[in-house]
């Protein structure tokens, strides 16, 4: 019998750990993942929190937690954002990634479209528009043609400022909604926060429940 090559090796050791997570994901209460997108109906923020997502480290849960962002993105939905988010229906969300959100939203009541500007993988590990039918588009032209929604982003990639231009185009009194870390985390890049700071009002501030060593929270704002 031939020896195992080194990718064989390392094929191996990935499926191993893909299996860990699905396993951890599946003995959380994230599990529950599918279901809150078919009723709209997710946990309390309280409820998860207890369940262990409060943003402290813990083994089992950053296993869980790639299990969970390979299906539906980096943040975790409660009943308390998306009661906020309904009160700012229609929406449009940018970079909508799976489509997780939008899908959650829409069953609660929502109206809301979902883009992103690629569908096609681009090395994040879940699958663009699986989750809710997604429209391929830029933020900026996203927020161009849908100038009568408000804007839903949920972690803007890290080092990237793809949606500053699109909130700058937003019209005055029209609201952002957006998961963040704060300012120098894993979220977007200085000249998001400094539009934030200079040209938006923040007028509520919700707090998720969050993966290990997460600091996302779900602020909402209004266009000066």
């Amino acid at each position: 019998m031939a020896e195992p090559t080194t990718a064989d090796i390392i094929n191996r050791a990935r499926a191993a750990l893909q299996e860990a997570q699905d396993r951890a994901f599946a003995q959380s209460v994230l599990a529950g993942a599918p279901d809150w997108a078919r009723t709209g109906r997710p946990p309390p923020a309280a409820d998860l929190i207890s369940a262990g997502f409060d943003g402290r480290w813990s083994d089992e849960l950053a296993l869980a937690r790639s299990g969970y962002i390979r299906r539906f993105g980096f943040s975790i939905v409660c009943e308390e954002a998306v009661a906020a988010l309904l009160g700012l229906s229609p929406l449009v969300e940018v970079g909508a990634g799976a489509g997780y959100w939008s899908a959650v939203l829409a069953a609660a009541g929502a109206d809301v479209v979902a883009t992103d500007a690629n569908l096609q993988p681009i090395g994040y590990s879940f699958t663009a528009g699986a989750a809710f039918p997604t429209s391929e588009l830029p933020a900026l032209e996203a927020v161009a043609r849908h100038p009568d929604r408000d804007v839903f982003c949920s972690w803007p990639s890290r080092g990237e400022g793809w949606l500053t231009p699109a909130l700058e185009a937003m019209a005055p009194g029209r609201r952002a909604a957006l998961i963040l870390e704060p300012r120098g985390g894993k979220t977007g890049d200085d000249s998001l926060y400094q539009l934030l700071d200079d040209r938006f009002t923040r007028t509520a501030d919700i707090e998720l429940p969050r993966f290990p060593e997460n600091q996302d929270r779900l602020a909402i704002y209004m266009r000066a």
